[in-house]
């Protein structure tokens, strides 16, 4: 879906994602997360950390003229996680992305050391003039920010289904997650504020007082 967010046209991905000028937006990979939770005793299939990575292969292929992939933070879930997933990131940013891959760090992987794949830029880089965070800052002005999961709840008292979102309230535009395993936060968004949801066919619009 094509918005315009106060002049800026981008586009609003199925796949939890959003494209401006040639540059893709994801936030929320939290590689390894699943084997964090398998070692915890959670029986929980394997394979998410590939699934990720292979759907942002899909989608980055599928946008010709792509220049940059840029993580808006929480590439990894833990150090663990860094251990047992920095290998086969390095790996699928050589041979399964063809375009720079950038990465502005989250609270989850502040710490981790930065594969050569990698550039890093800092929270609060600008780009025209939005500014890029992990974790959205009220009154820092125009951003593009992950970190909080948003979904919002559809349907009946009886029946509620929880769908990710994009959420825009006016000066902070905030990405659903991308990665595979990573569930979400329950937003109750403001009048006036702008939501889409995401089926991961297509994106929605949905007037906020239908999600009162």
């Amino acid at each position: 879906m094509v918005v315009d967010l106060l002049g800026k046209t981008m586009t609003l991905l199925p796949e939890r994602a959003v494209l401006w000028e040639k540059v893709l937006f994801v936030a929320d990979l939290h590689l390894g997360k699943g084997h964090e939770f398998r070692k915890q005793g959670l029986a929980l299939p394997a394979g998410s950390t590939s699934e990720t990575l292979e759907q942002l292969s899909r989608l980055a292929s599928s946008l010709p003229g792509l220049e940059r992939v840029v993580v808006l933070g929480d590439v990894w879930h833990s150090r663990s996680a860094f251990n047992q997933t920095a290998d086969a990131l390095v790996a699928w940013a050589q041979f399964g992305l063809s375009c720079q891959l950038v990465l502005i760090k989250g609270n989850h992987d502040r710490w981790a050391a930065t594969p050569s794949c990698v550039e890093i830029w800092p929270e609060g880089t600008m780009f025209r003039d939005w500014k890029l965070f992990h974790t959205p800052r009220k009154g820092a002005g125009l951003q593009i920010a992950g970190h909080l999961h948003p979904v919002v709840r559809l349907g009946t008292r009886k029946f509620r289904e929880r769908l990710p979102c994009f959420h825009f309230n006016g000066e902070i535009l905030t990405l659903p997650s991308f990665g595979a395993f990573t569930g979400g936060m329950t937003i109750s968004p403001q009048a006036g504020d702008l939501v889409w949801v995401t089926t991961g066919i297509q994106v929605i619009e949905i007037p906020t007082e239908l999600l009162a």
